[in-house]
């Protein structure tokens, strides 16, 4: 959804007719969470196609080429940076979601219930809420990738872009876990542990899940994992990296752990042998198990 354009004619009189091309970007509904699709929620890597090289993309293959060049890489990032401070800045666009919301709402909720659609009308002042929510967390997202993708130090968190998985915790580091299944789940960052009650034993081990999301992994790099666990009936835990790639979740790594009542560390190691992305989700399983778990002490480094 983008075309670029450039005067045929120099012309000094007139602003940016100078031959020089531009981009424009037009048709973003598909945006900002919209439909609950995880390619537009506030944590999505929106560079990991560029990093990949996909190649159903044309924009990659020549912004990859350009960032080569280390001046443009610079300057790249820290317009990017200076854009999400200025016009994405969550008190700028809270007033502007305001002055659009105060002029066109009533219309906006009359014309659902003229059509029939009064659930829409009713939702509307949550889907403002929506976007508000979408604009106040997106920032530290969007810096993290394009500080990872330009590989630039951050000054102001004194952190790199090729340092990968930095965190020792990911309970505390990244936004929060997500969890889905019928069980119940807390975290705990105060001794980095989360806890999973599972009522009963599903037929797929994941069926109950709980998810770390956002870990960048590079592609042939050696990666651990350890974490402490147990439960409180002997049970099996499954360990894996998985990402929604559009179409369907492929998987990286995938390990059984067998848990007993003690509390025991566990550790793995496996060589990254998918393409880099800044999207892996570290999942584990519950769903054919029951009782209380613990897991602690959570940690992805890169082996060196």
């Amino acid at each position: 959804n983008w075309m670029v354009w450039r005067s045929n004619t120099i012309n000094p009189d007139l602003p940016k007719a100078d031959g020089k091309w531009r981009f424009i970007l037009y048709d973003t509904e598909f945006s900002t969470g919209l439909y609950g699709s995880e390619q537009t929620s506030y944590h999505y890597d929106s560079l990991q196609h560029i990093s990949a090289g996909d190649s159903s993309y044309n924009i990659p293959a020549m912004l990859q080429s350009l960032c080569k060049n280390k001046n443009f890489r610079q300057a790249f990032y820290d317009n990017y940076i200076r854009i999400i401070d200025t016009n994405f800045a969550p008190k700028k666009v809270n007033g502007i979601l305001d002055t659009y919301a105060n002029a066109y709402g009533d219309a906006i909720k009359a014309t659902f219930r003229r059509f029939g659609m009064d659930w829409a009308a009713n939702n509307f002042e949550n889907e403002v809420s929506n976007l508000r929510s979408f604009f106040e967390q997106r920032p530290s997202y969007a810096k993290r990738y394009v500080e990872a993708y330009c590989n630039v130090k951050d000054s102001s968190t004194g952190s790199s872009g090729n340092s990968t998985v930095s965190a020792t915790n990911p309970v505390s580091k990244t936004s929060a876990w997500s969890y889905y299944g019928d069980a119940s789940f807390a975290a705990n960052d105060s001794d980095n542990s989360f806890h999973v009650t599972v009522p009963k034993p599903l037929q797929n081990i994941w069926d109950i899940q709980s998810q770390a999301l956002d870990i960048r992994l590079e592609k042939s790099c050696e990666y651990k994992i350890s974490f402490d666990a147990s439960n409180s009936t002997a049970s099996t835990l499954a360990v894996g990296f998985n990402r929604f790639d559009g179409f369907g979740y492929p998987t990286c790594f995938w390990k059984d752990a067998a848990l007993s009542k003690e509390l025991k560390t566990y550790e793995f190691t496996f060589v990254m042998d998918h393409d880099t992305h800044s999207d892996w989700r570290l999942c584990f399983n519950f769903g054919t198990g029951q009782g209380d778990y613990m897991i602690k002490n959570v940690s992805v480094t890169k082996v060196d």
